[in-house]
């Protein structure tokens, strides 16, 4: 029989905690041959006395079992008065000082909370894990990965802009599930994702698209506090402003030759009501406006990609310098 543990999960992606756990329960059921049973509890909506009666385990239907206390509220700042929270520290930390044989018990966390009195009380028992989002080059590995399991093929192009869309990875794993069987054995592409975002009501970026090409200062701004409190993220934004900058350029290029608003769709790949948007926008910026918006697209590019940099101020000073026509 396998002894118990008792552990701290913590992070900011669900999607990585649930693995980790997973990978417990599946480490306990190799070690004891048989499955074990898993045990979540809202620990919020119980008393100290039925808490502890629910840790209190003894294994007549199963060998083993993981019981997952999901993010306690009063592992971090609580109303429960300070007396009600001693005393739920004080009987948890005398339960689960001593092992039970058979029961690993988890607590999780969106934070680091081994200060909390609870877990200095239990530190020599227990083990602590943190569960980080990957870099942009850990969630791109990720994807491939994901993708390779699907046995669907997916744009470099289409990997990157999933993996700096500030999505959660449960979404994203279900999204690239969902590409995969739109588009079949058919290379999932750039466009495709792009799409799929994009009819996300709330994490479209078009308002801030949108405001930018028409040079409004204060709608821009709004749409991006907005996209901000959404849990977007700045580098996401950048790539798709680009994107839609690239699209105005080449809009405004084929229509100075000639081409009519069908024949631009065809040439661009792009739908056509999106060619007619920026036809319109397309009188508002001379080619050397263009030029300084490229120049300062890039100057934010880099500016993103240096350590130390606050991304969000980075992205709300270029907002405020394409609608404004500043150069710096």
């Amino acid at each position: 029989m396998t002894e118990s543990k008792l552990m701290l999960i913590y992070g900011q992606e669900r999607y990585l905690i649930d693995k980790e756990i997973e990978r417990v329960r599946a480490g306990l059921g190799r070690n004891c041959g048989a499955e074990p049973e898993v045990v979540f509890i809202d620990a919020d909506e119980l008393t100290p006395e039925q808490l502890l009666e629910q840790l209190d385990f003894s294994p007549l239907f199963a060998l083993e079992r993981v019981v997952v206390i999901r993010r306690p509220s009063w592992l971090g700042k609580t109303r429960r008065k300070a007396a009600k929270v001693e005393q739920l520290v004080d009987g948890l930390a005398a339960f689960l000082s001593e092992p039970i044989p058979g029961q690993v018990v988890i607590f999780t966390s969106d934070e680091d909370v081994s200060a909390h009195p609870l877990m200095k009380k239990l530190a020599k028992v227990l083990k602590k894990t943190a569960c980080v989002r990957p870099d942009a080059k850990g969630m791109e590995a990720w994807l491939r990965d994901l993708a390779a399991g699907l046995n669907q093929p997916i744009a470099p192009q289409a990997v990157r802009l999933l993996a700096n869309s500030g999505q959660d990875m449960y979404y994203l794993e279900q999204l690239m599930r969902k590409l995969s069987l739109q588009n079949g054995p058919a290379t999932i592409t750039e466009q495709d994702a792009a799409a799929e975002l994009d009819q996300q009501p709330e994490i479209s970026v078009f308002k801030l698209t949108d405001a930018l090409l028409n040079r409004r200062t204060r709608d821009a701004l709004m749409a991006y506090y907005k996209l901000l409190r959404q849990g977007g993220h700045p580098t996401f934004f950048l790539y798709m402003i680009l994107r839609q900058y690239v699209l105005l350029g080449k809009v405004k290029d084929y229509s100075q030759q000639g081409l009519s608003q069908a024949e631009i769709a065809k040439k661009t790949g792009a739908r056509d009501f999106a060619v007619r948007k920026m036809a319109s926008s397309a009188a508002r910026y001379s080619w050397e406006d263009l030029k300084r918006c490229f120049e300062l697209f890039l100057e934010a590019d880099t500016n993103l990609k240096q350590s130390g940099r606050d991304g969000k101020i980075v992205m709300e000073a270029l907002i405020i310098a394409v609608c404004t026509g500043q150069t710096h």
